[in-house]
């Protein structure tokens, strides 16, 4: 499933769409869309109605696209998207370091840093178990952390600050 948020329109509730055996369609109709790469754009066909698109920019997770010659901004959103924000992450956002919170509840394991150290996107921070499963929480962004109130072999509920950046 992928929702589409036209940047113009931002009180307008996202377009959901669904793969089906025939490509594309808004959960619940027959509405049903088609998307075929041609020529450097994608032509998408909508109840048998042809539009040509192609995208004119792509940053930080928005597009302007171009569709039969209207320019349209808009931002799609994955599965992993809507995960990210259920966990309190902002997927493609840089704008703003946010503090470390679980995803979960969980028994903190291992803390992998030290305050004062830095970190690079992607460092792991900490270790936290859940259902019996390790999960290794990375970090969103760069920065240094400023305070870790974590505490290994401690549990912790969802929502709860692990780390905090400066």
């Amino acid at each position: 499933m992928i929702d589409v948020q036209f940047n113009d329109l931002p009180d307008v509730p996202p377009l959901q769409l669904e793969r089906s055996a025939e490509g594309w369609r808004v959960p619940g109709t027959e509405i049903h869309y088609e998307l075929i790469r041609c020529d450097g754009g994608v032509l998408i066909r909508i109840q048998g109605k042809n539009y040509a698109t192609r995208i004119i920019r792509s940053e930080n997770g928005s597009h302007m696209v171009s569709v039969d010659g209207m320019p349209i901004s808009l931002r799609l959103f994955t599965e992993r998207d809507r995960l990210l924000t259920k966990m309190g992450h902002s997927a493609g956002s840089n704008s703003q370091k946010q503090d470390l919170k679980s995803p979960m509840p969980g028994m903190v394991l291992k803390i992998l840093v030290k305050t004062g150290d830095h970190v690079s996107k992607g460092d792991p921070l900490l270790i936290l178990e859940s259902m019996k499963m390790e999960n290794i929480l990375k970090a969103t962004h760069d920065g240094v952390v400023a305070d870790i109130s974590a505490k290994e072999g401690t549990s912790v509920e969802k929502n709860e600050l692990l780390l905090r950046f400066s």
